[in-house]
């Protein structure tokens, strides 16, 4: 966003400047020493944990419903409708969007929200050392308009985690994950998340254990993984994964969200290859409903429609992710998830009025901002239109006004006006 540097913080120890993700910079800070980085680390705790004011837009821990209060396994009531029981007794949401780097920030999840009210989102994956280095960041990721929202962290160090997840508590969410599944190179090397850690499941379960202490009892943590790493497929790895993360965690993870692809890692294939290449084992995650009837699955990769999710959820599987459909069709796709996956009544929402909504949201944002950059705030509607007759009209006026230095209202008003009022005022199907 405009003003992004102001949310860029120090390194501890030199006078560089870090951003989200400090792994890179730690690795060839020549003037860290652990001993000054643990101090450090224990002072973000303290400070964070002693926040009372809550950040511009967010809530105060205190004005948040207990979870210990809820009647429904610790959760708050406001999300009781998105979730269905697991087949181990554990909630589970019916329907989520996957994390997605660059995609699923706050302004993309304000739009999903509009579009679903019960519908699980995530955050974008942030890194548990920019949590404790610079809480501030945490502003960009919550929001009551958001909720539910399960906040995704990426890490491998049990203490860092449970820091971040501590911090994370405070300032008010209330589900965490862990990113076992991303197939970047940074992944695989400095920075030690995603992937690459299904190779050591007893530190999966070990950070898990740490996150679940971290937090309270209530508070669902769950681990977002793939079936497996490498060219070979193997069943019993994933089994093994399962058991040993859920043992290790003295059973604090009941759910885990697997994307049923393996990664392909060591540079063999890109990030993005591995989202489409290595071949889809729906029977692998079938097999652990099976398998493991004390925990809960959602299945992850390859869905690009309701219809799709509706089929798995009638098979037994106990919630279903969708990733890029949710944001290349949004429309399509979330428009009528609320009647289709949890058969809540239509609500004759349209398209106008959905632009009228976020063009409320967008002139706050770009007021409280201060800033000329609407790209962030223009982007989650690039596809809204996607699929309808004159999109691409539709985009290409949003481009050419935003150059001419229109606000973020008159841009999205102007580039309306190139659609069909029969798109407009059409209600999702």
């Amino acid at each position: 966003m405009g003003k992004k540097v102001k949310r860029t913080t120090p390194c501890h120890t030199c006078s560089d400047v870090i951003g989200i993700c400090g792994c890179e910079h730690d690795a060839r800070c020549a003037v860290k020493s652990m001993a000054m980085a643990t101090s450090v680390l224990r002072s973000a705790f303290r400070k964070a944990a002693a926040v009372v004011v809550p950040a511009r837009g967010m809530r105060s821990h205190a004005s948040r419903p207990d979870p210990a209060q809820c009647g429904v396994s610790g959760r708050p009531c406001h999300q009781h409708d998105v979730l269905s029981r697991g087949q181990g007794g554990g909630r589970v949401a019916r329907l989520s969007v996957a994390p997605m780097m660059e995609w699923t920030d706050r302004h993309y999840r304000y739009l999903a929200r509009l579009l679903t009210s019960h519908t699980e989102l995530y955050t974008e994956m942030i890194s548990d050392s920019a949590v404790v280095r610079g809480p501030e960041w945490l502003t960009e990721f919550n929001s009551i308009a958001e909720e539910p929202v399960v906040l995704q962290l990426g890490g491998s160090s049990p203490e860092l985690l449970a820091q971040a997840a501590a911090v994370c508590y405070a300032r008010g969410f209330r589900e965490f994950n862990l990113n076992i599944g991303c197939p970047s190179e940074k992944g695989q090397s400095v920075c030690s998340y995603g992937a690459a850690l299904m190779e050591d499941p007893w530190l999966v379960g070990e950070c898990m254990r740490q996150i679940g202490n971290a937090v309270p009892i209530e508070v669902p943590c769950t681990v977002k993984c793939r079936i497996g790493i490498g060219a070979t497929e193997r069943y019993e790895e994933l089994a093994d994964f399962v058991r040993i993360v859920h043992e290790g965690s003295r059973g604090r993870v009941t759910h885990f969200l697997v994307h049923a692809r393996r990664a392909i890692l060591n540079e063999s294939l890109s990030p993005e290859q591995n989202r489409s290449i290595p071949p889809l084992r729906y029977d692998f995650v079938y097999q652990l409903v099976s398998d493991f009837p004390h925990l809960s699955f959602s299945l992850n990769g390859g869905v690009k429609s309701l219809a799709e999710a509706a089929e798995h959820l009638q098979n037994g599987i106990h919630g279903v992710m969708i990733g890029r459909a949710a944001f290349k069709s949004p429309w399509r796709v979330l428009g009528t998830a609320d009647s289709v996956i949890f058969g809540k009544p239509r609500t004759g929402r349209t398209r106008r009025a959905v632009l009228e909504e976020y063009i409320k949201y967008a002139a706050q944002e770009e007021a409280r901002e201060d800033t000329t950059n609407i790209v962030p705030l223009l982007k989650p509607l690039t596809y809204l239109f996607s699929g309808e007759p004159r999109a691409n009209d539709f985009r290409k006026m949003m481009h050419k006004e935003r150059l001419r230095g229109s606000n973020v209202s008159t841009v999205i008003r102007v580039a309306a006006t190139e659609l069909p009022d029969s798109i407009l005022d059409a209600e999702a199907i």
